[in-house]
């Protein structure tokens, strides 16, 4: 994943006042071994450049999966919920501090939601629930000079 695409992402979900109502625990590729729920963890499972039958148009393409977690099926279906109105539909330019401009044109729903229950952690009797959804982003990374 593009650095600067995880960051965008992240910093789209913490500005959401209902993401955060519910969690600001954000993590990019895996949760960390004390993780706990409810969480959003994201990772790119896909990404590509956009190019035109004239070279390069120095937009990309990414499918990024999400997995929304929380400690009942209920949780984790919030979660997904206010994960998933802060993203798709989203356009706007997310700027960083100290790296590049990201101007995401599109997201957009790349699959159909799916619900996942993971075993206990050793020594605990608690499931940890998931709903997991691939998101297509179109977007271009423009370099601070």
């Amino acid at each position: 994943m593009s650095a600067d695409l995880g960051l965008a992402i992240r910093s789209i979900l913490l500005a959401d006042a209902n993401v955060v109502a519910i969690t600001n625990r954000i993590y990019a590729d895996r949760m960390p071994q004390s993780g706990q729920a409810p969480c959003v963890v994201f990772s790119t499972i896909y990404g590509a450049a956009v190019d035109c039958i004239d070279g390069p148009t120095g937009f990309m393409q990414s499918t990024v999966q999400f997995e929304c977690y929380g400690n009942t099926r209920a949780e984790a279906s919030q979660v997904w919920g206010v994960m998933n109105l802060a993203l798709c539909g989203y356009r706007g330019t997310v700027t960083i501090s100290g790296s590049d401009d990201v101007v995401i044109r599109a997201v957009a729903q790349a699959s159909a939601i799916r619900h996942r229950d993971d075993r206990p952690i050793t020594g605990t009797d608690q499931y940890r629930f998931a709903n997991v959804q691939d998101l297509q982003f179109s977007y271009h990374v423009y370099e601070k000079v």
